[in-house]
């Protein structure tokens, strides 16, 4: 059994769950390092992962067009498709397709209605198109007929800054939920149909970070993976639920200009031990925690074996003259404890 110490000083959430129960589910889609860029699931799918780990939704991400094939895909329960497919990869989304309709659930956000362009069988598998965009401050209304849905349940109607679709080569077999007012019509915007035996979801939510980051957008892609994937909500009691508070005091540079600047509540190191997953082969040691260090930025280790943790005190306040420095830490009773 191998074993990674880690300095617990704030919650991280890796992209995995431990364990064989709960909900599987494989997150595709790109996007570079940049977290301000659009389409970016590399960044953005992380934003899911503390109400996914409180569902006991274990989500594993990927790039790779390779792993939608019929053996990889039967891991899972669903798919969240973040993605555009461009005009190539007919095998791909066949085995996608296949895969739903032999009972495996899809979640489809944002520009995954560009997918293939004019492929008619993923047009209709999705349920519609993309045609054009603007973008804007708006709030998507719930269906009166669907409130009661079961995505819909808990999730209240939220105000956003996104992409304004319009969409075109509408199916009629889909369930319309969620409504945006398009210069005076009703917009499609959110939407569920049946494919053979599974489940399509589909949003148009999704350009950026500042839509990922509203957590009742989280919740809706949370509500739509269990229900895509015919499974229940697991709550997992080791995992605390976050709260946060107004950022009154303007700590932190609001750069993306948020309306609503918030700060997360701090947990226990216990309990941001309980939100660390890893792969099966790894388990976590808690050796130092805050007070004693706070901010890490980087560490490493010397030929004794000892931990130096580069720190900073003073972000985000930058000082003229700074306190920021580097820690040694080091087990010198064989506690396991620095």
């Amino acid at each position: 059994m191998k074993s990674l110490i880690v300095l617990l000083f704030v919650i991280y959430f890796s992209l995995s769950l431990n364990g064989e129960s709960g909900t599987k589910v494989l997150f595709f889609s790109g996007g570079s390092g940049q977290p301000d860029s659009g389409h970016n699931g590399r960044i953005n799918h992380h934003q899911l992962i503390p109400k996914f780990l409180r569902a006991g939704i274990k989500m594993t991400y990927t790039s790779d067009m390779k792993q939608l094939n019929p053996n990889i895909l039967s891991q899972y329960d669903a798919v969240v498709l973040y993605r555009e497919f461009g005009s190539g990869h007919l095998e791909q989304l066949e085995s996608l397709m296949d895969f739903v309709g032999g009972g495996g659930g899809l979640v489809a956000l944002h520009n995954s209605c560009a997918g293939s362009h004019n492929h008619p069988k993923f047009i209709n598998f999705i349920g519609g198109q993309f045609d054009r965009h603007g973008k804007g401050w708006f709030t998507a209304r719930h269906v009166k007929e669907q409130i009661n849905h079961p995505i819909l349940k808990n999730v209240p109607e939220f105000e956003v800054f996104d992409e304004t679709y319009v969409h075109k080569n509408l199916s009629e077999d889909r369930t319309v939920l969620m409504v945006r007012d398009e210069k005076g019509r009703p917009e499609p915007w959110t939407w569920v149909r049946k494919h053979g035996k599974g489940r399509v979801f589909y949003s148009a939510y999704g350009h950026d970070l500042r839509v990922w980051e509203n957590f009742d957008f989280q919740k809706l892609v949370t509500s739509a993976t269990l229900w895509a994937a015919q499974k229940q909500e697991t709550l997992d009691p080791r995992i605390p639920k976050l709260t946060y508070l107004a950022d009154t005091n303007n700590w932190f540079h609001n750069y993306e200009k948020r309306r609503n600047q918030l700060i997360q509540q701090q947990l226990k190191p216990e309990e941001s031990l309980n939100c660390m997953v890893l792969p099966d082969e790894f388990e976590l040691d808690l050796v130092a925690h805050e007070p004693d260090i706070m901010n890490p930025i980087d560490m490493t280790w010397d030929d004794r074996g000892r931990m130096l943790v580069a720190v900073t005190v003073d972000y985000p306040r930058i000082q003229k003259e700074g306190s920021d420095r580097v820690l040694l830490c080091e087990d010198k009773d064989g506690d396991g404890k620095a």
